[in-house]
């Protein structure tokens, strides 16, 4: 009997293992959020680590809304509306509020009020905070055999996947955080210019060597250059020919 745990354990763990690998080359290639969150979920079914697996994100609300699930049959509406009405069930609570594993052995007891507890029989739960730094972006939710959920291993590689996916989600943040800065960028940089090319005085700046990298239209309208004209043209060396003067400037 202690032989065939010991296989059983072993091959859970493998499979868990080969799910968190999965993971990380997905976290590598894959930067569209709901995208991640879904195959994910995916992941941690498809090798067999978990019975099932949920994400659920905070919104702008604050409050949380299932993002990505894989292994739940049937509509999970009625949960997804639960968490948004900020009803959290025992064990999203409890992983809101820590960085350890929670653990529900017992989901008829400490799950009775959550509409999914029927869906969860015969499975323990293990369920954590998705967070990177100081900001928690939701929950980690997975089914599995109960004889798993005592071990040290287990809870260690549980918390690995979710610190990974935790960190793609802060890193896809990040980027659409550049992006905005650059769209915001480049709208000044057009308002800048329409202001510019309106004023009716010529207006150039000019590279520390002299050469020019932007005139406005009054520029070009005045002196019949095109910025690429303009271009060639070095301001200080044909204002100030010699070069015992240009260094004044």
């Amino acid at each position: 009997l202690y032989h065939h745990q010991l296989e059983q354990r072993i091959t859970h763990l493998n499979a868990v293992l080969h799910a968190i690998r999965s993971v990380n080359q997905l976290i590598t290639q894959e930067k569209d959020r709901p995208k991640l969150l879904q195959r994910a979920c995916d992941l941690l079914i498809d090798t067999r680590g978990y019975h099932a697996a949920w994400i659920a994100l905070q919104d702008d609300s604050s409050g949380l809304t299932i993002t990505a699930q894989a292994g739940f049959a049937g509509d999970l509406t009625v949960w997804t509306e639960l968490l948004r009405s900020g009803k959290l069930p025992d064990c999203v609570h409890r992983a809101l509020g820590q960085s350890e594993v929670v653990v529900i052995r017992d989901i008829a007891a400490a799950c009775g009020d959550c509409p999914a507890a029927a869906r969860c029989q015969g499975y323990s739960v293990l369920c954590v905070s998705l967070a990177s730094g100081d900001k928690v972006y939701g929950v980690l939710r997975v089914l599995l055999p109960s004889q798993f959920t005592e071990q040290a291993e287990e809870h260690t590689l549980f918390k690995e996947v979710a610190d990974d996916l935790a960190f793609a989600l802060h890193d896809i943040e990040l980027e659409e955080e550049r992006k905005r800065a650059e769209e915001e960028l480049r709208q000044q940089k057009e308002l800048l210019q329409t202001i510019l090319d309106h004023i009716p005085i010529m207006i150039a700046f000019l590279d520390s060597d002299g050469t020019h990298k932007w005139v406005n239209r009054c520029w070009e309208r005045t002196l019949g250059w095109s910025l690429e004209e303009a271009q060639t043209h070095n301001i200080l060396e044909e204002l100030y020919p010699n070069p015992e003067y240009r260094q004044y400037v």
